[in-house]
């Protein structure tokens, strides 16, 4: 899309399913900005601890396939590969043990089902991410049986490959989040349909080119009916991102008004490393014009997989 483009997004019903929240005990629904927040604050804590366990640069060792490069969750040392630290660093020890006990030298692109899933699903990571940060082990020579050294493996000349492959991930993942964000949010809606119901929303992240400020204009497209539209701007680690916009009104987390029949407002926020999600009632729908290239694509869910 070139900048300045007009984005005409229609009324779009998202689903989405997670562990009850306090918006749903007190039986309002979830925003779709929560849910992004959630995912952008998972991922980055996920690429620390993945930047912390790259520096560490003790890796698993395969001494059970002879002939291939596997993987280990974790190895006869007790050793975690990057993804079972990961998972264990979150707090998730019961699905570090699981994984272990019924496939140790599981492929993550073959998690279809399960906690290790659900883990992936709200980690603000992909499948596809995950599955990179995985390497795979060459073989090596049986290790002795004396259990100190088991528990102390040498340095061995693959691990420089091993925290290379690691370090190039790590600059994917930081270079990559606003599409990978919204990959994860799109399989949570295609694989859960419980909760986000009604939903249309645009979601719009900093401009690639370093700018301070930007502007919004929203137009309401209904010809018979108001439309409130909910404004929640935060950084790239999901933390709120104080702003005044006139004519909204604000609260702790997010600004919104109601838009009269037709009515176009433009909306100028500070976009220094500013994320924007866009949220309104259902309806005709909402005009975005958004002044650069950094707009999600609002699909319905019967595509969002794809």
């Amino acid at each position: 899309m070139r900048p300045g483009m007009l984005l005409a997004i229609g009324a779009v019903s998202l689903l989405f399913a997670a562990s009850p929240t306090e918006a749903q005990e007190n039986g309002s629904s979830p925003r779709i900005a929560d849910l992004y927040r959630d995912l952008l604050r998972e991922r980055t804590r996920n690429i620390e601890r993945l930047r912390q366990y790259t520096d560490r640069a003790v890796y698993p060792r395969n001494y059970d396939f002879a002939d291939k490069f596997m993987p280990y969750f974790v190895d006869v040392h007790g050793t975690h590969c990057a993804m079972a630290h990961l998972v264990r660093e979150s707090g998730a020890t019961d699905i570090v043990r699981q994984v272990t006990a019924l496939n140790n030298n599981i492929f993550v692109d073959d998690v279809k089902s399960g906690p290790f899933a659900d883990w992936i699903l709200s980690s603000g990571l992909t499948q596809a991410e995950c599955a990179r940060i995985q390497p795979r082990y060459p073989p090596r020579p049986k290790p002795p049986v004396d259990p100190i050294d088991l528990a102390r493996p040498k340095p061995d000349p693959d691990d420089q490959r091993v925290k290379q492959h690691l370090a190039q991930v790590q600059a994917e993942l930081a270079a990559n989040t606003f599409r990978s964000v919204n990959i994860a949010v799109a399989v949570l809606a295609a694989r859960h349909k419980e909760m986000l119901l009604g939903k249309s929303y645009a979601v719009i992240a900093p401009p690639a080119e370093k700018t301070a400020k930007a502007s919004l204009t929203l137009k309401n497209l209904s010809k018979s009916r108001q439309m409130e539209v909910v404004l929640t701007f935060f950084n790239g680690s999901g933390e709120i991102v104080q702003q005044t916009i006139p004519g909204f009104q604000a609260t702790a987390s997010f600004h919104e008004a109601m838009f009269a029949v037709n009515q176009e407002v433009r909306v100028p926020y500070n976009c220094d490393n500013t994320w924007v999600v866009v949220e309104w009632t259902a309806g005709p729908g909402l005009n975005i014009t958004v002044p650069f290239v950094t707009v999600a694509d609002v699909k319905p869910m019967a595509d969002a997989s794809k």
